[in-house]
């Protein structure tokens, strides 16, 4: 009988493990259901009879095979030596057929295909003819000879381009950076891997990262040199596939006068000190010509123009800045929109064409994930970059591909959309974050420093998210993931650059619920207005006859819990209280005061009151402790979060706080505390 990988998976684990072994165990370690597991256990049984074993079951126990030492390691070269039952789809079985050919140092015959993938040589031979087809894309020939055997045959740089197409096909970014930092592929995941990806990380050497990983350390060519994680990653994969091409005695080759020109670069000074420290690790010869192939890499993969760094222009840089304000203005002509002097396209667009020019003159290939999603978003704006890029076809004498056309559409539509909402648009917001208060304070802070045009509806706890009418909410910005068929970006309670780049990215793809101020705004009754004053005088009360300065020894996370819950907990398990408030905090810290104070805070199941004060250490750091009860309505989470928005921008209050001058931090809390009932009862923002 033939095995299925998890079959082969499931029999590993009975082999190794000399005590009893439970589905539910085998089930973990392979990331599949229990149910699923007791599927393939008949034929797991079925092939250790073959082999004269028993399966011993124990009903509380689990299961396992009762021999020694030594037959078990017999079981596991009889297991290594199965073949896996495996059914490809023409698409697989032709891109395996394409990576074995690629890999291959010599002509194999089509019987060997035939017999790896189990069917016909005819069916072998019609999907040689379209592996030609594809090959004929990258400038490489399929030669098929009777007796001779099927053998690619062109230039290094179109095997390399071809492979490396591949590579982009199978590792989106993610998996490509789990590669590099997270050793992506190890003995108990491989078998979740499709066989085609298998031979895939064969052919780039995906067994040389580490070394080389080491090696770029001791070269030290790029301490001072920015890449992103995923253009190091790319370099990495870059340089492990030249390895293993020049262990195959498959040498690049460079055009002499273009060669010349690379070697004045800095990056060819940086490519040969890399390749010193690779020839040291791998015992090999890099000819320049190869060196002059990691330049060329460099000079596609690396980040362009910062302010700190404008002084490092080069001619080569004015080329670029000259081409898009020729694109800008063509764009500008095309879609009517005032786009010259857009400081921010401007900026994005030489931080993103820089390399994109250099990619595109060496021929390296361009893959963008997102293409057939920017066709379909933003055919207008698609159709009129294609248009536009005619003018930087001309000058640049290359074509420029739809990968790098949707990459320039999004700078563009980023930029048009953005003038067309910033003219009358309004958007209704919803901030969430894990109990809606403290740090979801801050975050709404930023949020209206940063975007005049959104009006922030509410600011709810994760729980409280499921119960709430989001009928009339544009967007959802959360500081957790939660499910919920809305809108929504998840950011740092700080709305970093990044932070604020997805936001833009979402407004741009939405249409708001309203299009003018006037019928945004709400008209609250006045009995409602009587409730929720009386909400809020009923928490007041509470934080001002709760507040509390207290002191421990050394700063850390179990003392300053612990003294709280000293304080808070009369009729109440302190250590349920301590749990609450190290949960909480394992989701994020909330930092201020220049890291000096940490904000600890917590819907809590065993309180019934608010409580708010400080505990300073005896090393000058100390904790904001803020807790509430475990059903907190918005107003009540709304003054709070204008009272942790205070230990930002209140040093006054810190002042007296690490004092300890009680009196004096109590008198500024009720100061605190008014401001915001003046602003609600005018119906201010607070409000």
């Amino acid at each position: 009988m033939q095995l299925s990988n998890r079959k082969k998976q499931i029999l590993a684990i009975l082999i190794r493990e000399d005590a009893y072994v439970t589905a539910a165990n085998i089930s973990k370690e392979l990331s599949v259901s229990r149910r699923t597991i007791l599927r393939e256990l008949a034929s797991v049984e079925e092939w250790l009879n073959q082999q004269g074993i028993d399966l011993k079951k124990v009903t509380g126990k689990g299961m396992c095979i009762t021999v020694d030492q030594d037959v078990r390691s017999e079981l596991s070269k009889q297991l290594d030596h199965e073949k896996v039952d495996h059914t490809y789809t023409p698409y697989e079985r032709q891109r395996k057929i394409l990576l074995e050919l690629l890999n291959a140092s010599q002509p194999l015959k089509i019987f060997y295909f035939s017999h790896m993938l189990g069917v016909s040589e005819a069916t072998v031979s019609y999907d040689l003819d379209k592996i030609d087809t594809w090959l004929a894309s990258y400038h490489l020939n399929l030669i098929r000879k009777p007796g001779f055997g099927i053998v690619i045959e062109g230039r290094e740089s179109n095997f390399r381009k071809a492979i490396i197409h591949l590579f982009n096909e199978y590792f989106d970014r993610g998996e490509l950076l789990h590669l590099i930092k997270d050793d992506f592929i190890d003995q108990n995941t491989l078998y979740k891997k499709t066989s085609v990806k298998n031979t895939l990380l064969d052919v780039v050497g995906y067994s040389l990262l580490e070394s080389i990983e080491e090696a770029l350390k001791v070269s030290n060519a790029l301490e001072a040199y920015q890449l992103a994680d995923n253009a190091y990653a790319s370099l990495v994969i870059h340089l492990s596939l030249a390895i293993k091409r020049l262990n195959n005695g498959e040498n690049i080759h460079f055009n002499h006068q273009k060669l010349e020109e690379i070697k004045e670069s800095r990056e060819f000074e940086m490519g040969y000190k890399i390749a010193k420290a690779i020839e040291s690790t791998f015992s090999i010869m890099i000819p320049d010509d190869e060196i002059g192939y990691i330049a060329m890499h460099l000079q596609g993969a690396r980040l362009r123009l910062t302010r700190n760094n404008r002084l490092e222009i080069k001619v080569q840089d004015y080329e670029v800045i000259y081409l898009i304000e020729k694109l800008i203005q063509e764009m500008e002509t095309i879609t009517g929109y005032i786009l010259v002097g857009n400081q921010q396209l401007v900026s994005g667009l030489i931080n993103h064409f820089g390399p994109a020019i250099a990619r595109i003159k060496q021929g390296v290939e361009i893959k963008n994930p997102l293409l057939e999603e920017m066709k379909v978003r933003y055919p207008l704006y698609f159709n009129s970059v294609s248009k536009a890029v005619k003018i930087l076809e001309k000058h640049l004498q290359v074509l420029i591909p739809d990968d790098e056309i949707a990459y320039l559409t999004m700078h563009f539509a980023a930029a048009v959309e953005s003038i067309k909402k910033n003219a009358s648009s309004y958007w209704k917001v919803a901030i969430v974050c894990s109990t809606g208060i403290g740090s979801s304070k801050l975050l709404e802070a930023r949020i209206k420093k940063q975007y005049k045009n959104m009006i922030i509806q509410s600011v709810l706890s994760s729980i409280e998210l499921k119960k709430q009418d989001l009928s009339e909410i544009d967007l959802i910005i959360s500081t957790v993931k939660v499910e919920v068929n809305k809108p929504i970006v998840v950011v740092s309670p700080l709305l970093l650059e990044e932070d604020m780049r997805r936001v833009e990215n979402v407004l741009n793809s939405l249409t708001p619920l309203r299009e003018d101020k006037e019928s945004i705004s709400k008209n609250i009754n006045f009995v409602q207005k009587l409730n929720e004053l009386s909400t809020i005088t009923e928490a007041a009360l509470e934080i001002l006859n709760n507040y509390f300065i207290l002191r421990v020894e050394k700063p850390s996370l179990d003392a300053f819990s612990q003294k709280a819950a000293d304080y808070i907990c009369f009729d109440c398990p302190k250590d349920e209280l301590v749990d609450e408030l190290k949960l909480r905090e394992e989701k994020g810290i909330t930092w201020f005061d220049e890291k000096k104070g940490r904000l600890l805070h917590c819907q809590s199941k065993v309180v019934n009151q608010l409580y708010f004060g400080f505990v300073l250490s005896n090393q000058n750091d100390y904790a904001a402790i803020m807790v509430g009860h475990s059903n907190l309505n918005i107003m009540t989470r709304k003054l709070l979060g204008h009272i942790s928005l205070n230990l930002i921008e209140n040093e006054n209050w810190l002042h007296a706080v690490k004092l300890g001058d009680l009196e004096k931090s109590y008198n500024t809390l009720e100061t605190i505390v008014q401001e915001y009932f003046e602003s609600f009862l005018k119906g201010g923002s607070h409000a």
